[in-house]
């Protein structure tokens, strides 16, 4: 499953749009072999050392599905563009569009965007054991509060809602693990417009920033965020990057 409606990859982005592309790394778009292209010598050596099959997959869809639409967005070569890397390793361009990806088992998730600082997640769901142990070490109060408000049976989702709206956040800032997760608080439940409920960090508190829950899947949940007013989301084919 995928959401919708597809829209043809965009040669320009629209201000307030965050274009995004979501694929099986099981069943992709484009041939491994014409993603691996487009790849910097360091990228595919960096794909090749990796010990399982899993995990060089979604590197290699990730990054070649990045710098194959940055490419048609730039209008330059995708294996000519240049990455660089803030101080938390996270990768930016030096200018131009704002971009941001995530991998969890077999979706990977890119979005782009015009500007501003931007981030999403997506998580494959999975048992996890010590639910409200983990909790309490990643949420904030209220946090904790309205997972425990929740049926047992009914945790495990409201904890990946939490979980990839919070990561989102942590990865637009491009703090990493630096940023301190119990300084702001999201909403758990499955229908809201905007999760972001409150910021307690002192450098992020007059930003406008909006946390937004994407289409829930059946085996992953996925989320959003950004420091610019958001004013919607558009789904790339990804098949339509390789024309």
């Amino acid at each position: 499953m995928k959401p919708g409606p597809l829209i043809e990859a965009p040669g320009s982005l629209a201000q307030g749009i965050a274009y995004l592309v979501l694929e099986n790394i099981r069943q992709p778009s484009l041939s491994m072999d014409a993603l691996l292209a487009v790849l910097s010598q360091g990228e595919q050596e960096r794909v090749a050392r990796y010990r399982f099959e899993d995990d060089r997959l979604r590197a290699q869809v990730a990054w070649g599905l990045l710098r194959t639409m940055l490419g048609r967005i730039l209008d330059e070569d995708p294996r000519a563009i240049e990455f660089v890397r803030n101080e938390f390793q996270k990768p930016l361009l030096r200018t131009g569009p704002s971009f941001s990806m995530a991998h969890s088992g077999n979706w990977v998730l890119l979005g782009v965007t015009a500007g501003g600082r931007f981030g999403i997640d997506i998580e494959a769901l999975r048992e996890i054991p010590n639910l409200l142990d983990l909790a309490g070490i990643a949420f904030s109060r209220d946090e904790v509060a309205e997972l425990r408000s929740y049926f047992e049976a009914d945790r495990l989702l409201a904890f990946f809602r939490g979980w990839t709206r919070k990561e989102a956040f942590t990865k637009a800032i491009g703090g990493g693990l630096s940023v301190p997760l119990k300084r702001f608080a999201v909403s758990l439940a499955p229908r809201v417009e905007e999760a972001l409920k409150w910021v307690e960090i002192p450098s992020e508190v007059q930003v406008p920033w909006s946390i937004r829950p994407l289409p829930e899947m059946p085996d992953a949940m996925s989320a959003l965020s950004w420091d610019q007013p958001l004013e919607g989301t558009r789904w790339v084919d990804p098949a339509s990057l390789g024309s």
